[in-house]
């Protein structure tokens, strides 16, 4: 199937106005580039590809430039295990929470 940026965008928008989870993860992505205003946060993962096929939302993932240890001083979070030793937080926002993960390059 193909698809154009105005499919998308419409999608977009849908999975916006239908998923308080996807609102709140645009709310914080919003909030992380007005706090950290030089750096760069995207959503990111299976979020993007449910958005675009029409599924639902269970998770939105966030990525960004943004070190990790500057985000747990913004934002309530939560422990997740082993992953803050891979850069990833999980920050409750507006009753969600979300996995925050610090760009990487995986080296092979």
């Amino acid at each position: 199937m193909h698809y154009n940026s105005t499919i998308i965008l419409e999608a977009w928008e849908q999975g916006i106005a239908k998923n308080a989870m996807l609102r709140a993860g645009v709310s914080l992505l919003n909030e992380l580039n007005k706090r950290f205003p030089n750096s760069q946060s995207l959503i990111v993962g299976g979020t993007v590809r449910c958005i675009i096929m029409g599924l639902p939302i269970n998770d939105v993932d966030i990525a960004t430039s943004i070190d990790i240890n500057l985000i747990q001083k913004e934002f309530k979070t939560v422990d997740i295990g082993k992953s803050k030793s891979f850069n990833i937080v999980a920050v409750q926002y507006m009753g969600f929470v979300f996995e925050v993960a610090q760009f990487r390059e995986d080296v092979y």
